[in-house]
């Protein structure tokens, strides 16, 4: 028994060490790396609230069957978030519930298909700075898939040649998931066949587009599940977001993801994503207008000291919060051995 209570009191003091070196650590780093943002305390607050560890199976208030004891006050939270998603995106569904951006597209993916057909899909591939994990999901779903035609000069999707690739009508699923990216795809330039949806993640740029900063690709086409993770632009912790304004989609998400796919949905998380949407509400234009004048800044403070930084046609550096350093690979090994 000493010896098991020796074991309790080490591993509580080495936790203790780890979270202060780690404290210490944080107030000397800044994540130049779109995988962090600062989240305020505002945020912050909802995450050790009461809603940790609570549990709502049901999406619609009215719902009340074999639910939890106390679900009503979950399913308050998920029509809060949703009345303010309508606000700032003008989405008619808002589901806050998945866990993460790639979490979101799985979820999507499994929801809208069957086992009675078979699918085809087109994707930003990884040299588009596409996110990897798509093609894996693809892959575990048997759904085939081929590269967007894309233009590398420009930074941006070749719309001529996508829009002969999509008049063959053999895709299902047009589907967009840049983790890099200067430039996000003009929605209104593409000629989408009414059988095809597409898939936009957003996981990089909802803050920009919530801001006014980026056109919102929701309301640029109806055949469109605009998604994301929430700790990129829009500044909120760790979390996804799944908007649309097609019914026919809403239906299918709204009964299959919970309770198939998903139960702990984590009602704390959803609470503090709805207030990271009311603090957008009230600072997003300035702030996020801020970030793409700041990455402009850095890029043409990168160029005055000797690198090569990527330029937009427009001569800008950047339309979103990313700027593309241009490394030689001896240079990147440097880089990655500092």
């Amino acid at each position: 028994m000493g010896l098991r209570n020796d074991i309790e009191i080490n591993t509580l003091e080495e936790f203790k060490k780890l979270y202060s070196d780690y404290l210490d650590f944080d107030k000397t780093k800044i994540p130049l790396c779109a995988a962090e943002t600062y989240v305020s305390a505002f945020v912050k607050q909802a995450l050790p609230s009461i809603f940790g560890g609570k549990y709502a199976m049901n999406f619609q208030p009215d719902n009340h069957t074999d639910d939890f004891i106390g679900s009503q006050y979950i399913r308050q939270l998920f029509e809060l978030v949703a009345a303010q998603c309508k606000s700032l995106f003008g989405s008619q569904y808002a589901d806050a519930r998945p866990l993460s951006g790639i979490n979101c597209f799985t979820l999507v993916i499994m929801s809208l298909i069957s086992n009675k057909k078979s699918y085809k899909a087109l994707i930003t591939d990884s040299a588009q700075g596409g996110h990897t994990s798509i093609a894996q999901v693809l892959d575990s779903f048997n759904i085939p898939y081929d590269a967007i035609p894309y233009d590398f000069k420009n930074y941006q999707i070749d719309y001529s040649n996508l829009n002969k690739q999509l008049s063959s009508n053999h895709y299902d699923f047009l589907i967009f998931c840049q983790s890099d990216l200067l430039q996000v795809p003009d929605i209104i330039k593409i000629m989408v066949p009414k059988h095809t949806t597409i898939l936009y993640d957003g996981t990089q740029t909802l803050g920009l587009i919530a801001g006014k900063v980026l056109a919102n690709p929701l309301e640029q086409t109806d055949n469109i599940i605009l998604f994301g993770g929430t700790q990129k632009t829009l500044a909120g912790s760790t979390a996804g977001l799944i908007l649309t304004n097609n019914n026919q989609y809403r239906n299918k998400l709204e009964t299959a993801i919970v309770p198939k796919y998903l139960r702990n949905v984590q009602p704390n998380k959803v609470a503090a994503i709805l207030l990271t949407l009311i603090e957008q509400e009230i600072i997003g234009a300035q702030y996020q207008a801020k970030i793409v004048s700041l990455s402009n800044q850095l890029g043409k403070m990168l160029e005055s000291k000797g690198m090569r930084v990527a330029k937009l046609p427009s001569k800008a550096y950047s339309q979103t919060h990313q700027v593309f350093w241009l490394t030689t690979k001896d240079e990147m090994n440097t880089i990655y051995k500092n």
